[in-house]
């Protein structure tokens, strides 16, 4: 990332909006949009990858469930933020790994320029190359600030995003565990 010239470009957003970027409240504002971009969303910074040194054998084929994941990221349409949790449902095929890895793979996919629907597809894809699972759904849920800082939308208004692989047969399907997050909001 250029961070000068991010610094540039922001000051020349607030001239171009008519403010002072010289006025004292504003003086550091060009350098914090700067910092937020770079630690935000950094820029062609490949998508993660689950370390295979990190897999382990799987101890049977009941699903393993993430539930309500945070994560964060920006808007590639308004540069703003949305955020929420993601859940990770997978049937394990050969491999298990620590949660943190899934944890992080969320992470590393949501801090870049996104839109949620593919958010979702590419944590998903993630998932499955690391762990090859017999079965995968991901579920996020976000609330996104181009709605209600344009005005367009309610600040609680949230999307659901789902991303599914392999088959889904015995023990749990696709169904089954949208009720078990059901249930689980309910709790």
């Amino acid at each position: 990332m250029d961070l000068p010239r991010a610094r540039r470009a922001a000051r020349e957003l607030l001239i171009a909006l008519g403010y002072d970027p010289d006025d004292a409240a504003l003086r550091a504002t060009p350098d914090r949009v700067a910092a937020f971009a770079r630690d935000a969303w950094p820029g062609g910074r490949p998508l993660p990858v689950i370390d295979p040194t990190a897999l382990m054998p799987a101890f049977g084929p009941d699903p393993v469930v993430l539930d309500a994941i945070p994560f964060r990221s920006v808007c590639e349409h308004h540069l703003l933020p949305f955020s929420g949790t993601a859940t990770v449902v997978y049937r394990p095929g050969r491999w298990v790994v620590g949660l943190g890895r899934v944890v992080a793979a969320v992470d590393g996919v949501a801090r870049r320029l996104q839109v949620q629907e593919r958010l979702v597809e590419q944590i998903a894809d993630v998932v499955e190359a690391g762990l090859e699972p017999a079965a995968l759904l991901v579920v996020t849920r976000a609330t996104h600030a181009c709605l209600w800082a344009r005005g367009v939308g309610g600040e609680d208004t949230a999307f659901t995003t789902t991303a599914t692989r392999g088959g889904w047969a015995a023990p749990i399907g696709p169904g089954e565990a949208l009720e078990l997050l059901a249930a689980g909001d309910r709790g």
